[in-house]
């Protein structure tokens, strides 16, 4: 079974470049109705054996049908010709992919059900902890994280996992190179999907707030009984900053330049 490369955003990362979706994929928007909000975007390398016969792969958890990218050596496919839908996990391709000299690379790129049932249903985000002494290379979160969710960031630019830093589970990565703290020490930031729901590791309760209308105002009701801090995401989980008006402790706005869908984490 292929090794599923699961990440918090779209497309493939390479050091210090912002990652993109591929053009043809619908925003939340546009998704029928009757769909679920709740549905999360999530991207991974397709499941199953490329041997020249196999036809058949699945998704780690169930997509919204007809809102898929499939891509093949980093070519997007065409639905209903290169591959169809089987059911709501699994697709099939019109030939089998293949290993000669060089194995196919398969990714998918969907909107997924039930990521929220699996406990990945809150995005944290927090400076890594651990001693910078050009020595050590194992950092902790202050939360157990989603395996292969994790998004490290030294100095502002976007590590490779499993070749600048490894997941050694739980709550523990390990860099490959060990951060520097000559003249001014590395910066180390990392944004996972965590395992443990409802608090902060400082047992702060947290409100997770989806703002599907397009606006240059987000009003946002989150009854924590306390003036939170405020990250804000768009649709391509790129971070997006904003004025924040407090109204009271339970209340807030925040004003943007321009209108635009996303997600705002308070805690």
């Amino acid at each position: 079974m292929a090794e599923v490369n699961r990440r918090l955003d779209f497309g493939v990362r390479v050091a210090g470049e912002k990652a993109q979706l591929p053009d043809e994929f619908i925003t939340l928007s546009q998704l029928p109705e009757l769909v679920d909000t709740s549905v999360t975007p999530y991207n991974e390398d397709l499941i199953g054996e490329v041997n020249n016969i196999n036809t058949d792969f699945i998704t780690s958890y169930n997509y919204v049908s007809n809102a898929i990218i499939v891509t093949k050596n980093g070519v997007v496919l065409t639905p209903g010709e290169d591959y169809i839908e089987i059911s709501e996990n699994a697709i099939r391709f019109a030939i089998p992919p293949s290993n000669y000299e060089m194995r196919d690379l398969l990714h998918i790129y969907y909107y997924c059900k039930d990521l929220l049932a699996y406990g990945a249903g809150v995005p944290y985000n927090e400076p890594l902890n651990g001693i910078i002494d050009g020595a050590n290379v194992t950092f902790t979160t202050t939360r157990s994280y989603i395996d292969r969710t994790t998004i490290v960031i030294k100095n502002g630019v976007v590590q490779t996992l499993n070749t600048d830093y490894y997941e050694l589970g739980n709550n523990v990565i390990s860099f490959v190179i060990p951060p520097i703290a000559i003249g001014e020490p590395d910066s180390l930031y990392i944004y996972y999907f965590c395992k443990s729901p409802g608090t902060s590791g400082s047992g702060d309760a947290y409100y997770w707030h989806t703002q599907m209308v397009a606006s240059n105002v987000w009003h946002i009701i989150h009854n924590l009984g306390k003036k939170p801090s405020v990250m804000v995401t768009d649709m391509d989980n790129q971070v997006v900053i904003g004025d924040i008006m407090y109204i009271n402790d339970n209340v807030l706005n925040v004003y943007f330049t321009q209108a635009f869908s996303g997600n705002a984490y308070l805690n």
